[in-house]
């Protein structure tokens, strides 16, 4: 069975918490743990974002 991809909304999001200083290590650690899990790398959940909000303006 496929896994499924976490929405592109809350990807976004943990890309903007590993991004910000103000968010204790720990947390930090953990998505960019959980960002790696799901797309190998930091950049490949970028280029899911990036697609998937693509998509979304074209579809709109």
């Amino acid at each position: 069975m496929a896994q499924q991809l976490p929405p592109p909304a809350l990807i976004e999001t943990w890309l903007d918490i590993i991004q910000n200083p103000k968010i204790p290590l720990y947390i930090i650690r953990e998505r960019t743990k959980l960002l790696c899990y799901f797309f190998g790398s930091i950049e490949l959940a970028y280029m899911y974002v990036e697609q998937n909000q693509f998509n979304h303006k074209k579809a709109s």
